[in-house]
């Protein structure tokens, strides 16, 4: 399966972690009981990405907003290089 999100193209890649799939797929609760429980919201991937990156490729607003209110940093670059793009985001 291949995915189009703005320019990026490839295979769908849901997160190494259960929060970043969790933010994935818009799973709130899901989200705040693994933080509850020890998730690190800063963990990285093997692609460097955090769950912050993994809202922002997968559209996910409001778990990226979630995220960052409980502690997610946004300074964090991937293995890339890259820091987050909030072109269509609003913090």
């Amino acid at each position: 399966m291949r995915m189009l999100c703005g320019h990026i193209t490839g295979f769908v890649h849901w997160g190494e972690y259960p929060l970043s799939f969790a933010a994935c797929l818009g799973q709130e609760e899901c989200m705040r009981l693994l933080v509850v429980r020890g998730a690190k919201l800063n963990a990285q991937d093997s692609n460097g990405n955090t769950v912050l990156h993994m809202a922002v490729i997968h559209i996910q607003q409001e778990m990226f907003d979630l995220a960052h209110s409980l502690g997610a940093s946004l300074s964090i670059k991937n293995n890339r290089g890259m820091l987050l793009v909030l072109t269509n985001f609003k913090t």
